[in-house]
Formats: structure tokens, sequence, C-alpha cells
């Protein structure tokens, strides 16, 4: 009798224990939970992986991007976070998370329909290129679909207004001075860390291929990089003084070079014919005659060769810029075209 009642008090001791264990376990998963940042970030998670599914054109789009580059994957997710955290700052916080969530499938969504028609992924440069892409549309889109998009649109802007209506204001406390606290190093951190995964090697600012870049780094960071930096920065002692004098130094050295030689203007023909190729390149087609012997012939006669050139599959106008110019495109914002924009 005495044996059972120890064991029976020991057996009690032990199941309080486990519950007060369990308790704290469930108080501290409670918490966590409630942690408002912290289901923020699995948002932001789950909006990464919409957007490269989007980018990808496959509902593994996202997994697979994760599998490949997981530290890209999860620094993607807090580049999405970035402009969340604004929201700290209003009331109608669940009116920012809407609209900022909005903004980024809109992104991701236009991505995945621009690819469908080219090569070169979206971006904040097509945002200045909106005049050209009206004028060609058409040659894309049906009529059904660019009233479908018109409606889109409409709706868009009637949802956007009816949440501004009928969201609810945070009625809590506001915590001014530790959100902006709290916000301002959260932006440092990011910058300064992303700046630091830059030089490791994990990202780059430098994107001469945007469609591969934008498959290795993925579409938020590419997006934001294109809208970081457009054209060429203003050099510090730029002026016409300047340039006048670099002008007078090329001039006297061409003097120079030139004297005691006979003076040559030869006849170029500068053609940049896109929709030509050379078909005799084209592997498993034999021909019984050569179907462009004048070409052939031009290219066994004289100066022949390949040229290397920044973009694949698309961006053609930024060839045509650096032939025509002799400027490198490196000198410009990832996805610009310089061509068309200046």
């Amino acid at each position: 009798m005495v044996c059972n009642m120890k064991d029976g008090k020991k057996m009690s001791e032990s199941k309080e224990k486990q519950s007060w264990v369990s308790g704290k376990l469930r108080a501290t998963g409670k918490a966590v939970w409630n942690f408002t940042p912290l289901r923020l970030y699995l948002w932001c998670l789950f909006l990464v992986y919409i957007i490269e599914c989007c980018g990808r054109h496959s509902l593994v789009g996202g997994l697979q991007f994760f599998m490949m580059s997981p530290l890209c994957y999860i620094m993607n997710a807090f580049l999405v976070m970035t402009p969340f955290t604004v929201v700290y700052m209003i009331r109608k916080r669940s009116l920012g998370y809407v609209l900022i969530s909005f903004v980024w499938l809109a992104i991701g969504i236009t991505n995945g329909v621009v690819l469908h028609f080219r090569v070169t992924p979206f971006s904040t440069i097509d945002f200045r290129l909106v005049d050209a892409a009206l004028g060609v549309m058409g040659n894309y889109m049906e009529i059904w679909q660019m009233i479908l998009v018109g409606i889109l649109a409409v709706l868009a802007v009637i949802l956007v207004v009816f949440l501004i209506v009928r969201i609810r204001k945070y009625e809590g406390k506001m915590h001014y001075v530790r959100n902006v606290v709290v916000i301002v190093l959260y932006w440092f951190a990011m910058y300064y860390g992303m700046k630091g995964l830059v030089h490791a090697g994990v990202f780059s600012t430098v994107l001469p291929n945007l469609a591969y870049a934008y498959k290795d780094y993925g579409v938020a960071y590419c997006f934001t990089v294109t809208g970081m930096r457009n054209g060429i920065t203003k050099p510090i002692d730029y002026s016409e003084l300047k340039i006048n004098d670099i002008m007078a130094g090329v001039n006297k050295r061409f003097k120079s070079e030139k004297q005691g030689k006979k003076e040559e203007t030869p006849n170029i023909v500068f053609l940049q014919l896109e929709s030509f190729f050379d078909i005799n390149h084209v592997k498993e087609y034999e021909f019984t005659d050569n179907p462009i012997p004048y070409f052939t012939s031009l290219k066994e006669n004289y100066s022949s060769g390949y040229l290397t050139v920044p973009a694949f599959g698309a961006g053609t106008a930024n060839t045509e810029f650096e032939i025509m110019t002799g400027m490198n495109l490196g000198f410009f914002s990832p996805g610009e075209y310089p061509i068309k924009q200046f």
C-alpha cells in the first residue's frame, strides 16, 4: 500500500512536470508565431516562390530556385520584406501589406507574361519604354487580350479603393521612435549585407545577360538592381573646356602620325541586318547549291569573322549601339537600352 502511494505520487509529479513543460512549449510556440516579423518573412518566402514560378513558367520554379541557390532565395525574401517594414509607421497596416504584396505579385506576373513574348525579363527600364511598347503591342497581343488587360487594371484600381475604405486601422499604441530605429537598422543591414554578398560573389551588380541573371540571382534582386543605377555618372571634372583639351590632344597626335603617309579615304558601307544569317551554318542541313554565293564570296575575299556581342536572343539594339558608338554597354545599368533612351 505504501509503495503504491509513493509510486502514484511520483507519477503525479512526473505528469505535472510534463504538463508544465508542454505548457511552456506551447506558450513559447504561440509567442514565436505571434511575432509579426516572423510571419511577415514567411509570407515573403511564399511571395518569392510565386514570383519565381511565374518567371520560370513552372509550378515548381520556386522550388528549383531554392534547390539551386538557397542563399539567394533566402536573401530575395529579405529583399521583398524590405518595403513591408514601412508599414509599421502607419495605422492601416493591413492595407500596406495588401498593396505591397500586390506590387510584388504584379512584378512577378508581368515578368512571366513578358517572357512569353521575348527573352529579356521585365525590368525597371521597361517603364521608360512604355511609349515604344504601346506602339508595338498590337503585334504581340490580340484585341481581346488587350481588352482583358484593361479590365483587370480597372478591377485592380477598384479593389484598392475598396480596401482603402473598408480596412480597419491598427488600434494599438504606435511606437514611432522604436519603429523608425528598427526600420533604419534593417535597411542598413540589408544594404551592407547585400553589398558583402556581392563582394563574396554570391550576387553580382554586373548583369550582362538579364535572362541568365534572373534565373541565377532571382527576380526580386535583379529587378531591384536594374532600378538602382541609370545611365552614366557624370565625371567630377567634366566640362566643355576639358573635352576641348582632350580633342586638341587627339588631333595633335593624329596629325603627327599622319605626316609622311598618303591619306586614304576608303569607302566603308556599314550594314547591320539582324534578319539575315549564314544559313550554311545550320546543322544537319545540306544544300545542292550555295544559297548565298555572293555573301560567301565576300567572306572569302575580304576581311571577315565573328563578333562578340553583349546580348544573345534579345537586346539587339544594344549590340548596334556598341558597334556604332564604340561605347561599352557595361557603363550603363543592367537592362538599359541607350540607343532608345538617350
